[in-house]
């Protein structure tokens, strides 16, 4: 039973978000079932559905008639209420991730730019994303509640581009100030890369939703690494948080095998159908992770202690401590790339020599890979420069932050296969104590996850703060 000291309305707002939270962490309740989690009396729990199907939190769903008796009444969340965009802009291309409030994605495009495209281009590129992820999911724009994004550089806390080597004429943009929507944000690619990984990393096979009439292929697991596995059962539904999945039941425990998390031999495919020029675009409907705690799918969401290395066309480092997100005092936290003795530009190099001049240099890399998985010397030995090159400043951070997983993330995840050994074979070298070395499943969609997770906390903090009293109408003019 929800308690208070006699204050009723604090009362009705804790009964009123502890109905919301047992209905979301359920995906859809009967009302006993609510009055079961709740530990609140029905008669307060029918007032509290009353009220938040009213202001539009919840919807009372057709209950099927069986037998004799008057059926049984079912609440759900109302994920579609409104969505969120995550974008990664960066000097190669834009992409972009459509999600509902539930954290579902239902649409992900990619468009390509080039380093010297002018900024008003490219922020124009990035509104098309918006545009063409909403159009592909079927959703009005201006059911489009929030944007988040992910950019190359040092972004400060008001989402303004301090230093941006990759894109020439970066610096000094603003990036929520361009975007209309109720809600805009804007971090550093590889921290909201980390974020992506914290919250969704490494989940067993999704269930699907039919909040569109979509459908797709949901990223898979990958295996256990060295070290024990986290558990796979017990998952703490957190209080109310705009985005947390529903709990999958009766998943598989990811096998585990001794050495580094190798993920689908041949790289981790993607929900998203891309290509290498021009727009393409899928809906894949994918319950997302919940916001820090437990995880159900074990790994690294919810580690509490990760250095996640941000491996691409650009590179970069992000921490996790005590199951936060460390941005440092001006978003700058583990950005070594001035650090002499950190070659990470020069070490995607070694990948391109090894390629034919006519290769396009967005490819080269994944070239490389493809060689190196297929026996080519040359290819395995620049591979094998290139995962040093990498492990240098890993190994910084790994002194300093001694966490328990180190995840290698981004587009050159896909190649853990040929990669994964190399780099832990020269952290060895280099460090006293190696963590666990695992791969993350989320691949080139990493900061564009992560940023829709910043969109839908920031919702969150809007929408569910206590200090806003009673739950307001769930539209977007309450943001």
């Amino acid at each position: 039973m929800v308690a208070d000291g006699g204050d009723p309305s604090r009362l009705r707002r804790l009964n009123e978000r502890a109905v919301l939270a047992a209905v979301r962490g359920a995906g859809e309740l009967r009302v006993a079932q609510i009055v079961e989690q709740s530990g609140i009396g029905r008669t307060a729990v029918e007032e509290v559905l009353a009220s938040l199907v009213e202001r539009r939190w919840l919807v009372e769903e057709s209950p099927a008639i069986r037998g004799r008796g008057r059926p049984a009444r079912s609440y759900r969340f109302r994920a579609e209420a409104g969505y969120v965009v995550g974008l990664d802009i960066g000097a190669y291309s834009v992409r972009g991730v459509l999600m509902d409030l539930d954290g579902r994605m239902l649409a992900s495009t990619r468009q390509t730019v080039t380093p010297e495209l002018p900024r008003a281009e490219r922020l124009a590129v990035a509104d098309e994303v918006v545009a063409t992820c909403a159009r592909e999911a079927g959703v009005p724009p201006s059911r489009v509640w929030a944007v988040g994004a992910g950019t190359t550089g040092i972004v400060d806390p008001t989402g303004t581009v301090l230093q941006a080597n990759a894109i020439p004429d970066w610096a000094g943009t603003n990036l929520p100030s361009h975007f209309t929507t109720p809600l805009a944000l804007a971090d550093n690619d590889s921290q909201l890369a980390a974020l992506a990984e914290q919250h969704h990393g490494r989940r067993p096979a999704p269930t699907t939703g039919t909040p569109a009439s979509t459908t797709g292929t949901p990223l898979p697991t990958t295996a256990t690494a060295t070290g024990s596995p986290l558990p796979t059962s017990g998952t703490t539904i957190p209080t109310t948080a705009i985005g947390t999945a529903r709990p999958t039941t009766g998943g598989t425990t990811p096998p585990t095998t001794g050495g580094t998390t190798i993920p689908t031999t041949g790289g981790t495919p993607l929900p998203a159908t891309t290509t290498t020029g021009g727009t393409a675009a899928s809906a894949t409907v994918w319950p997302v992770g919940s916001r820090g705690g437990g995880a159900a799918g074990s790994g690294s969401e919810g580690c509490a202690d990760m250095v996640f290395l941000h491996a691409g066309r650009r590179t970069g480092l992000a921490l996790v401590m005590d199951g936060k997100l460390r941005r440092g005092a001006f978003g700058a936290a583990a950005d070594m790339s001035a650090l002499r003795g950190v070659a990470w530009e020069a070490a995607l190099g070694y990948l391109h020599e090894v390629v034919p001049d006519e290769v396009p240099v967005v490819d080269k890399a994944e070239r490389a890979f493809a060689a190196a998985r297929g026996g080519d010397r040359a290819a395995r030995a620049a591979v094998r420069k290139y995962a040093e090159a990498m492990a240098v400043a890993a190994a910084t951070a790994i002194a300093i932050v001694d966490p328990r997983v180190l995840v290698l993330g981004g587009a050159f995840s896909q190649a853990a296969d040929v990669l994964l050994e190399p780099l832990t074979a020269e952290l060895e070298r280099l460090c006293p104590r190696v963590p666990e070395v695992r791969a993350s499943a989320l691949g080139a969609l990493c900061v564009a996850l992560g940023a829709a997770s910043l969109a839908l906390d920031a919702l969150n903090d809007r929408l569910l703060t206590p200090a806003r009293g009673p739950l307001p109408p769930l539209a977007a003019r309450s943001i």
